[in-house]
């Protein structure tokens, strides 16, 4: 039998296994059906409003210590759907890139990147151009092409300082 585990902010509702099975407790009680959504298992969960979760993130939140506050979750197995815990580990959106280019999990060959030492910029290896990107209100903003990767870091900090200025991320 799996051992079931409270999900955080749904205690009492619902539970996960450490493969990502879940459980709502609910009325008579039972085994949800997960999703695919675009390769990724998810969930509805409602506690106060619904929402759809990522099975791996819920697994990873449950189950996997985020001492760095990493923000995303890897499979090590590039199996999307293999939700085990012993699968799964925080990653930073670099980190991740990296795991799915030097795994050959990269869908789309043509916008492969190669990462920079700097957060938020990388070499288009095949346009032959440094670019930075930066992420706020969940979406991404590419800031333009570099001739190099100081350049594109420089525009980078600048972005980041002016979004915190206007208040958009803490």
């Amino acid at each position: 039998m799996n051992k079931l585990f409270p999900i955080k902010n749904y205690e009492g509702l619902y539970s996960i296994t450490k493969s990502g099975g879940v459980y709502s407790h609910r009325g008579k009680g039972k085994w949800l059906k997960l999703k695919c959504n675009k390769g990724y298992l998810s969930i509805i969960l409602s506690n106060a409003g619904i929402k759809s979760k990522y099975v791996h993130r819920l697994v990873a939140e449950t189950f996997i210590p985020n001492p760095e506050n990493k923000p995303e979750v890897n499979h090590k197995n590039g199996d999307k759907s293999n939700n085990n815990d012993w699968n799964l580990e925080w990653a930073t959106r670099v980190e991740n890139c990296n795991h799915a280019e030097d795994n050959g999990l990269n869908k789309h060959p043509k916008t492969a990147k190669i990462y920079s030492k700097y957060i938020g910029v990388y070499w288009n290896k095949y346009e032959h151009y440094w670019t930075s990107c930066v992420n706020y209100n969940g979406v991404a903003h590419h800031l333009g092409r570099f001739n190099n990767e100081d350049d594109a870091y420089t525009k980078y900090l600048e972005e980041k300082i002016k979004i915190r200025n206007i208040g958009m991320i803490h």
